[in-house]
């Protein structure tokens, strides 16, 4: 390589003398210009075209994958049966129940907070006396579960009923009970419309201990 850059260098410039110092300078010059960062490929000068818009077919179709794709995560979390709680019941019987606390935060984790609402209507209650004296305060509600995913709604309607008994004829507060739990009765059951995962209905365990 010495001898090459030295002939290369000689043929340029024939009058001159070099040393074995200028021919060692030369050599590593010539080996810096080897090194140096070989230039871009052709194909990566080329300017690079960015997509034009959207059409509108092609929007409606990512819309729609992701709609399915929520749709998909939905479905899944409403087939998790939920954790019921028990109560002690007639008879000293444990019942096990889906809590409306519960069920008001499942709608909100699956559904969002604004994915979701419930109207509730046609409330009514009733008093009767019975023959040993007591009055009993029998109420009902009907409550609508309106669920949204994007473009897409979803509409599930149940009837809830609640028995409470005193032995006051008007007694206030237990008329508002009983309205209360008829409402809770029947969002748990038009909640229970939309999957496993707000079903009221459970197996008794047995004598409470």
């Amino acid at each position: 390589m010495a001898d090459e850059v030295s002939s290369i260098i000689q043929s340029l410039t024939p009058s001159s003398t070099f040393t074995e110092q200028d021919i060692r300078d030369a050599h590593a010059a010539f080996k810096k210009m080897r090194k140096r960062k070989a230039p871009e490929s052709s194909a990566a000068l080329v300017p690079t075209v960015s997509p034009g818009p959207l059409s509108q077919e092609q929007r409606d179709q990512i819309e729609r994958n992701r709609e399915e794709a929520a749709l998909k995560r939905t479905t899944a979390s409403l087939e998790v049966p939920p954790m019921p709680k028990q109560r002690v019941g007639a008879h000293n019987q444990t019942y096990e129940y889906n809590d409306i606390n519960d069920a008001i935060k499942d709608l909100n984790t699956i559904f969002g907070f604004h994915g979701w609402e419930n109207q509730v209507t046609d409330r009514k209650c009733e008093t009767c006396e019975t023959a040993d004296g007591q009055h009993v305060h029998y109420a009902e509600a009907v409550c609508t579960i309106v669920v949204r995913s994007g473009k897409l709604s979803t509409r599930r309607q149940a009837l809830g009923c609640a028995t409470l008994h005193t032995r006051k004829h008007n007694d206030t507060v237990v008329k508002g009970n009983a309205k209360k739990a008829a409402e809770s009765d029947a969002l748990k059951r038009a909640a229970r419309l939309l999957g496993t995962r707000f079903t009221t209905v459970f197996k008794s365990p047995g004598p409470a201990p």
